[in-house]
């Protein structure tokens, strides 16, 4: 019993970490994103530069989106052994599917989706 509460604390643990670092990974993608924009919009950029520039943005968010497939199925994964050990502990507590972690994971897919929508414009009209 108390190797399964063991896990438990060290599931618990993975999943504050894992929302801990999908806010970091939204800083720097906006961080990221902030500047090549910033860079591709300049009144000096040039048609290639800002299309350069463009391609990145896509490239970046094309990942961004990427990583956020992985780590859904990540999260799905850690709610079944969460749900696995609770079955074993005979705790009557059902897991909602660690909504803080889904909902940063569904933030950053809108915004690599949106920020995608926005280099496409960018490719297409800008020039």
């Amino acid at each position: 019993m108390q190797f399964y509460l063991e896990i438990l604390k060290l599931k618990t643990a993975e999943t504050a970490s894992l929302q801990s670092n999908i806010v970091k990974v939204i800083g720097l993608y906006l961080a990221v994103t902030g500047a090549l924009l910033k860079f591709a919009l300049e009144g000096a950029a040039t048609e290639e530069l800002r299309a350069a520039l463009s391609y990145m943005g896509t490239l970046v968010s094309l990942l961004t989106l990427m990583a956020c497939v992985f780590a859904e199925r990540y999260r799905r994964t850690l709610k079944q052994e969460i749900a696995r050990i609770y079955t074993v502990l005979n705790v009557d507590h059902l897991v909602e599917g660690l909504p803080g972690v889904k909902y940063a994971i569904w933030l950053s897919f809108s915004l690599a989706i949106s920020t995608l929508g926005g280099w496409s414009y960018l490719l297409i009209v800008a020039p």
